[in-house]
């Protein structure tokens, strides 16, 4: 097959072009992805991140949930990759995330090229970059990762094949920027992924040493956050991750809709039969092995939670296979009859694997699922028609069957990616009502809301209802936080205390601060609280409750998290230990005070940082996370820090007037910034190396394409 000239930039726009057209209603309409958990979970962190960094300070802590978490130091937080700090808005993080998916595509074009024609390289990087199972890792936090393999991957086949030490400094430079990039954009599993495709590829006699000094700078780099997140690991309480049930790879070829815990994982038929057209070295095809055990055993036994959800490991292996793509691509228009074999068989896969769909599901759960599905069977069918012709593909009959290959992804996105009218995040009414309250504003707000007056069957509120009642961390947005917080950078106390008070959470909400709470509205009346707002069965309430700065004059003592929360929550109900009195972490006298906590004057409660003015003797007590990091002083002074109520943080102050400002400090944070810069000044000297035009003649070992 001939190949056409080749032009980077037309490769480009093709591939940009087709994406904006895909995602058009997000990136200038007025539609935003109607998911939850993005909205509610992934979004508040990377924008909490992005407002610290325009504010020019680091994002070392949020007080978007819980008491306040460590922001940059928890990985799934991705509050270290640069990209997302060009985010200001929910708009503009919606915008990052199709950039990424179109610089994940590019790379993928670009890494193709070096064995497939321009059209089989456009062909495969719209399969991928519009393929559910990507969408799917922008709304679950992982692409600002997995979008810098392909650039990797290019790096280290370049660097395989570099005919001079000035090119391997280049390409060794490049992959090691891309290494460092993942690392930061905490995925500590796309990170080992990483590692293994550099080595896959680029690991050759003459290049091993150019590799290990990008991959040791790339790694050094990823140390800003990783050690950081070592240095707490076992203090909070993580993530929890869900297998992959194997019924779900029926999704990989039939677009089904979103699921709660991971959206469709929809790649299409043809992507995945024409990856398998072309020959593929016995290295990749290891990686490529490797990644599809890990997927399917992700979650299952003692599976670590930090080696990534197992859909991520899946979108690595399509990454892997990408350039394999175009050449099947290529290899269809030549007329191969394996290329047409292989469309055929995913043709009929896809049909059978969308029959098992429908049949395990009714049908009107579907939405457009079965529509969806059969005109891309008919589109997959209409382009293995042109393309059974004897003979090589024309020009318009090339045209013709990548329009028909790329139609079933683009078409399924509706399905797999649904969308919803952005004005539903602006600030909800629940939101504006609970301006007033002095910061900080937390508010509980139950895992689960069940809808009334909807489908019988469902069990949680639709979207725009789940919005509007500031699910998960979408408060954050407008300055209030989610006490009940699902977020892995929470302390495992904090899970503690809400099941140990589950006979009076009252006094859990009393005792730390908390005024906002959403309630069943049959609790309104009988609890005579004072109702700010309903929704449904729900009500927004305001109670009166404890400051969150205050002195006290008891304590008492628990050596134990467990024995602290005996006593605070006891087993009958109602409030164990007066408001006057703090629980302690050790071991003293005990001295109960039952005279009312006295406030202290909040001259700044901001991430990482907070001054009080409080009047002694007694204890000057925050509701704020006790997690290792945060130091303390009185009037300038350096004062020891305690654990107040096993979940927030107390000083001794003397009598008198006292300035009290807690300072917050990533542990481990400084020693990974050292460890990143240090990986940058090897990318330096590499860079510096590039510089030098010391040619050495390339042996023909080095100028053939690489075998992997």
């Amino acid at each position: 097959m001939a190949t056409p000239a080749r032009s980077a930039p037309l490769v480009v726009a093709l591939i940009v072009g087709v994406l904006a057209i895909a995602h058009v209603r997000v990136l200038v309409g007025g539609q935003t992805w109607a998911d939850v958990a993005y909205h509610g979970e992934v979004a508040p962190a990377r924008l909490a991140a992005s407002d610290a960094i325009w504010a020019g300070t680091l994002p070392t802590w949020w007080d978007g949930t819980a008491l306040g978490v460590p922001l940059a130091a928890e990985p799934s937080h991705g509050a270290l990759a640069p990209a997302i700090w060009l985010a200001r808005s929910a708009r503009g993080l919606d915008w990052i995330m199709l950039a990424q998916l179109a610089w994940a595509a590019i790379g993928i074009a670009l890494w193709a090229r070096k064995t497939a024609s321009d059209p089989g390289a456009v062909v495969a990087a719209i399969l991928v970059g519009a393929s559910g199972l990507f969408v799917a890792t922008a709304l679950r936090g992982s692409l600002p990762a997995i979008a810098h393999l392909p650039w990797l991957a290019l790096c280290a086949t370049n660097l395989a094949t570099a005919p001079d030490r000035s090119r391997a400094a280049i390409w060794a430079v490049g992959l090691g920027g891309a290494l460092g990039l993942v690392g930061l954009a905490g995925q500590l599993g796309v990170l080992v992924d990483a590692v293994a495709l550099a080595i896959v590829i680029g690991a050759r006699r003459a290049s091993w040493r150019w590799l290990a000094a990008a991959i040791a700078a790339g790694l050094a780099i990823a140390c800003a956050q990783w050690i950081p997140a070592f240095a707490i690991a076992g203090t909070t309480a993580g993530i929890t991750i869900d297998p992959l049930p194997v019924a779900r790879l029926v999704e990989l070829i039939a677009p089904a809709p979103a699921h709660h815990d991971w959206p469709s994982v929809f790649v299409g038929a043809p992507l995945l039969a024409l990856g398998l057209v072309s020959a593929i070295s016995w290295r990749r095809i290891a990686l490529a092995l490797a990644l599809g055990a890990i997927a399917l055993v992700g979650g299952r036994a003692a599976w670590p939670a930090i080696l990534g959800v197992p859909h991520v490991h899946l979108a690595v292996l399509v990454v892997v296979l990408a350039p394999q793509i175009a050449a099947g691509v290529d290899a269809l228009y030549a007329g191969e009859r394996r290329a047409r074999y292989a469309l055929a068989i995913g043709a009929g896969c896809s049909l059978v694997a969308l029959i098992g769909l429908v049949a395990r599901t009714p049908v009107a759960a579907h939405g457009g699922t079965l529509i969806d599905g059969m005109l891309g069977i008919l589109c997959i069918a209409g382009a293995l028609t042109i393309a059974w012709r004897p003979g090589e593909a024309g020009t318009a009959a090339r045209a013709i069957i990548a329009v028909l290959m790329v139609a079933p992804s683009l078409g399924a996105l509706g399905v797999v990616a649904p969308l919803t009218d952005r004005a539903v995040l602006d600030e909800p009414r629940w939101a504006e009502l609970a301006q007033h309250v002095p910061t900080p504003r937390r508010m509980f707000r139950s895992q689960f809301l069940v809808g009334v007056g909807r489908d019988p069957k469902a069990s949680a509120l639709p979207f725009d209802d789940e919005i509007a009642t500031l699910v998960g961390d979408f408060g954050a947005r407008f300055g209030i936080a989610s006490a009940r917080s699902d977020d892995p950078a929470r302390t495992m106390d904090l899970d503690a205390a809400f099941q140990a008070s589950a006979f009076e959470g009252g006094a859990l909400l009393d005792r730390y601060g908390i005024a906002l709470w959403i309630v069943p509205s049959t609790v309104v009346g009988s609890r005579r609280l004072p109702e700010l707002a309903h929704r449904l069965t729900w009500s927004l309430v305001e109670a009166p409750v404890a400051p969150a700065a205050s002195v006290v004059r008891g304590a008492v003592y628990a050596r134990t998290p467990a024995a602290t929360f005996a006593l605070l929550f006891p087993i009958g109900g109602g409030m164990g230990v007066p408001r006057g009195t703090i629980a302690l972490a050790g071991g003293g006298d005990s001295h109960v005070d039952t005279a009312p906590p006295v406030a202290c004057a909040i001259d700044a409660w901001d991430p990482g940082a907070i001054a009080l003015g409080c009047t002694g003797p007694g204890y000057a007590v925050v509701s704020s996370t006790a997690a290792p990091g945060w130091a303390v002083t009185i009037d300038g002074a350096a004062a020891t820090a305690l654990t107040a109520d096993a979940i927030r943080r107390a000083v001794a102050i003397p009598a008198g007037p006292h300035a009290i400002a807690w300072r917050y400090t990533a542990p481990g944070g400084a020693i990974g910034l050292g460890c990143a810069g240090g990986g940058v000044l090897v990318l330096g000297a590499l860079a510096v190396l590039s510089r030098r035009r010391t040619a050495r003649p390339a042996s023909p070992a080095r100028t053939a394409s690489p075998a992997s």
